[in-house]
């Protein structure tokens, strides 16, 4: 685990790919819709009524090659920056410790606790990112993510 976890943002790959409409009621008690795109929302669900949509990737790599799929990949790939510090500040800022970042940290905590109702171990790897990002990540926010991994063990 790193900081990446809790502390970065909502918006990845796994509410379009995960997402189901069983988790509808338990996401909006959470507040979940305020950190997550309609898109984010809507392709989760298209994906669980639709479970080939969810496969959509995988399907356009075998009709249109690898190349056509990564195309979006390697436009970003080239637009980045050369100089590393200066992407490492620019990443740096979009780790925040805000209601964001505790809704994060609750719902991995809820996922601890369904798994120790569930009778499963949790072994947790905490891992660092490249230094010179590390560098520019305010040292509160790994010390934050520290202390509430250790609740967690305490507690669990």
């Amino acid at each position: 685990m790193t900081e990446g976890y809790f502390y970065s943002g909502s918006h990845n790959e796994t509410p379009p790919n995960f997402l189901s409409f069983g988790d509808i009621q338990d996401g909006l008690h959470r507040g979940a819709q305020h950190y997550l795109s309609n898109e984010e929302i809507l392709s989760g669900l298209l994906g669980d009524a639709l479970p080939l949509f969810r496969c959509r990737e995988v399907v356009a790599q075998r009709v249109l090659g690898s190349a056509m799929v990564q195309l979006k990949q390697q436009q970003y790939d080239t637009s980045l920056s050369s100089d590393l510090d200066a992407r490492a500040r620019e990443f740096a800022a979009n780790y925040r410790i805000n209601k964001e970042s505790e809704f994060q940290k609750q719902a991995f905590e809820d996922f601890v606790a369904r798994c120790q109702r569930a009778n499963r171990r949790i072994i947790l790897l905490v891992g660092g990112y490249n230094p010179l990002l590390a560098r520019r990540i305010n040292p509160a926010i790994r010390a934050d993510m520290l202390n509430f991994l250790n609740q967690l063990r305490i507690h669990y």
